[in-house]
């Protein structure tokens, strides 16, 4: 799963354990392994993860909470995240929800930064 640079500290101090994806089709399975990368043809990874559920939202419908466990300090920052990675704010948008937990770090996690 690829994942923007500022989120992997968070990823691998295990701060950060959801992802929110808009996705056509869900491309992950419960209970796989799948490496964290920060760019799509790089063969290297920052860690393992193992997707623990996976659900569908409504944009609208996330709470403080969830936006915490996304990596962000608050729902509004979530909000300003996904308008500026995503051009707009649908609360009728339904996004793959992807809960997951690291189950290795690679050694060279830092150079990822």
């Amino acid at each position: 799963m690829l994942f923007h640079p500022k989120y992997v500290p968070m990823i691998v101090a295990g701060s950060k354990k959801v992802a929110r994806r808009v996705w056509k089709r869900n491309l992950v399975k419960e209970g796989g392994i799948y490496q964290c990368k920060t760019r799509m043809f790089d063969s290297r990874w920052f860690a393992k993860i193992r997707v623990t559920r996976v659900w569908m939202q409504k944009l609208g419908e996330i709470t403080e909470t969830e936006a915490i466990a996304d990596g962000h300090s608050s729902l509004d920052e979530f909000k300003a995240s996904w308008m500026k990675f995503y051009g707009k704010w649908n609360p009728e948008q339904e996004m793959t929800v992807i809960d997951f937990e690291v189950v290795e770090v690679s050694s060279e996690w830092q150079s990822f930064l």
